[in-house]
């Protein structure tokens, strides 16, 4: 099975604009590209509302936090939030069936990042209790990496046999194939490049996606997706001494006389 493509473009695809790289990244003119790229990933709900009003259909993963009051609009909207608590759980669940709907998420696990997830030693029992809740379906399972850009990686395999274990405990194999469909994921740009035994079932490239290498990788080209253009407006010449901008942020300092010969 092909690794899939989730691709994060929260924070307004790192300043490259969500819904035209969006729209690149599921242009069905690409069908090598739509076809590996299975879901969007931003932060928050009101990110994945932008896209929704400008038309992507396509599955969004929400990477951060969310409130339960913020739980009927992301059902609604069709969003997958990121489950980590028993109470965001039940949110969805009640706007589930609220809405006649089966509201979805991704379960996520803590291996050392320190942030969002349940920790992974506490996973099991809170995942198998979610089961319970009859209008919540959890389709993913994943966790993120702290140190896989680091010089010293080992944090990464540390945390990658912690999810493991967590995935056994869980009850869940590593690939969808035999998972009833659950997608399990766990590399970010970094990790990616340096760990293919963690490509699970999709990987989630950030700065990757937009050029940017964020470690070292001989047999990897990639191009910058945008450059930065401007006309120059004004050139002023200001004497030695003068400062320059808010609270003199910058000061001509005087040229240096040439030293002479000797």
């Amino acid at each position: 099975m092909r690794t899939a493509i989730f691709a994060v473009i929260k924070a307004n695809a790192y300043g490259h604009g969500a819904v035209p790289v969006a729209r690149a990244l599921l242009d069905e003119n690409d069908a090598a590209l739509s076809e590996k790229v299975r879901m969007l990933c931003v932060a928050s709900v009101d990110e994945g509302l932008q896209l929704r009003v400008a038309g992507i259909a396509a599955p969004i993963l929400l990477l951060s936090a969310i409130l339960p009051d913020e739980a009927r609009a992301a059902v609604a909207a069709r969003l997958t939030p990121t489950v980590f608590t028993r109470e965001l759980a039940a949110a969805l669940d009640a706007a589930g069936a609220a809405l006649g709907v089966t509201a979805q998420a991704h379960f996520k696990i803590d291996t050392g990042m320190g942030r969002l997830g349940v920790w992974h030693c506490d996973a099991p029992a809170l995942y198998k209790s979610l089961q319970e809740f009859r209008h919540l379906r959890l389709r993913g399972i994943y966790t993120h990496f702290a140190g896989a850009d680091e010089p010293d990686d080992n944090m990464t395999l540390g945390q990658l046999a912690a999810f493991n274990s967590a995935l056994r405990e869980c009850g869940i194999a590593n690939s969808s194939r035999t998972n009833g469909g659950m997608m399990v994921h766990a590399c970010n740009s970094a990790a990616l490049l340096r760990h293919p035994e963690a490509h699970f079932d999709g990987v989630r490239p950030g700065l990757a996606l937009y050029g940017v290498l964020p470690v070292a990788a001989p047999d990897v080209s990639l191009r910058p997706v945008m450059t930065l253009q401007a006309r120059i407006t004004h050139l002023k010449t200001v004497q030695a001494g003068a400062t320059i901008s808010y609270g003199a942020t910058w000061r001509r300092l005087a040229r240096r006389a040439s030293p002479p010969f000797p």
